[in-house]
């Protein structure tokens, strides 16, 4: 297997989705990185049964070494109009553990936020000036530990799609449903693709310019194939179906899209695996031994962007990790029907969704 795949962690962001989607019948986008920030730091504070769930959802052994990676990627994200933002609230009463403050302090660079249950108006509305911040969603009531992810994805520079190649053309959301689309347009590039049968799909690899960021797009090959490729996500080795991309000569249309989405995470974490952090049971005695504490609210918040003048793309120039196929033969790759896409930042997945119609934006 390519080396630039064999550490890919896509268990985490797989179940998330398959969870989610599940239970959606809509464009979906998600930032597992994101919501793994949160959660890891969440980590180093829990206990027993609830450290282990958490632990076993997130999939990686050891919650530092993961702030270590995400740090060394950070330069990536500054590439891009990428932003991560996390926050923790707690209510004033709990005496929070001091190595967790430093924690905090010296990882998500920020303060754990204090509210005050007896003057619940303006707590509410302290909270509320940071959830409408990042997500335009408030919250109902008060609650005594809510934690908050916001990821924004707007890249910007100069991009190999050109305005005056967008076309309106057909896109196929049902056999009986069509809608016109904005579809940018690269012609005789180089990219990395291949035809995966466990997926039933066509895979193309699109690297960001100057970073180590990657958008992978996985398109049925049936216009109504979106629902198989999902069933078999938690099946199919990713990591060895894209370590068996090519480099091509491709003809892309993509559409223009913009996905906004804001989460409440609560019943999808409990459902992938991490029930006890939201019951009495929960053990949050690394974080305070004053008073149990329970996770009230996860809001999770992505907003994912893709035309022409955001994204930098590159062609793919390096023949090393891949084989190649017959430049003389010509790919066409139309993602003119529902669709899967993956974000990748080395071995982590940053982002993970589907278009299933432009028009619903």
């Amino acid at each position: 297997m390519d080396a630039k795949w064999h550490e890919l962690r896509n268990k985490f962001a797989v179940d998330l989705y398959q969870a989610l989607s599940k239970s959606s019948t809509q464009n979906i986008i998600m930032s597992p990185a994101g919501l793994k920030i949160i959660l890891t730091t969440v980590l180093h504070g829990a206990r027993g049964v609830t450290a282990g769930e958490i632990a076993e959802v997130l999939d990686f052994p050891e919650h530092k070494k993961y702030f270590a990676d995400y740090q060394s990627l950070i330069p990536n994200f500054e590439k891009h109009l990428l932003t991560i933002t996390t926050q923790i609230f707690i209510e004033n009463t709990y005496c929070i553990s001091p190595d967790f403050q430093s924690f905090v302090n010296e990882f998500l660079l920020s303060d754990i936020h204090s509210i005050d249950l007896k003057n619940q108006a303006k707590s509410v509305e302290e909270i509320n000036d940071w959830v409408v911040k990042c997500s335009k969603q408030e919250i109902n009531g008060l609650f005594p530990f809510v934690l908050v992810s916001s990821v924004i994805f707007k890249p910007h520079s100069k991009y190999k799609f050109l305005k005056s190649e967008t076309l309106t053309m057909p896109f196929y959301v049902k056999p009986n449903l069509i809608v016109g689309a904005e579809m940018m347009i690269l012609r005789e590039k180089r990219f990395c693709t291949m035809k995966s049968r466990k997926l039933g799909a066509q895979i193309i690899e699109m690297p960001f310019a100057e970073s180590k960021l990657s958008m992978v797009i996985i398109l049925p090959k049936k216009s109504d194939g979106l629902e198989d490729i999902e069933s078999k996500l938690g099946s199919v080795d990713l990591a060895q179906e894209l370590s068996e991309l090519w480099l091509s000569k491709v003809n892309l249309y993509l559409p223009k899209f913009k996905l906004e989405q804001t989460i409440e995470m609560n019943d999808i974490l409990s459902k992938i695996g991490m029930p006890t952090a939201f019951t009495d049971k929960a053990n949050f005695s690394g974080i305070s031994t004053s008073q149990s504490l329970t996770i009230s609210c996860v809001i999770h918040k992505v907003l994912f962007e893709v035309q022409e003048a955001g994204i930098n793309i590159c062609e793919e120039t390096e023949f090393n990790s891949y084989g190649r196929a017959p430049l003389t033969v010509l790919t066409e790759i139309k993602c003119d029907h529902p669709f899967l896409f993956i974000v990748l930042a080395q071995k982590e997945v940053l982002f993970i969704g589907r278009l299933l119609n432009p028009s619903e934006i």
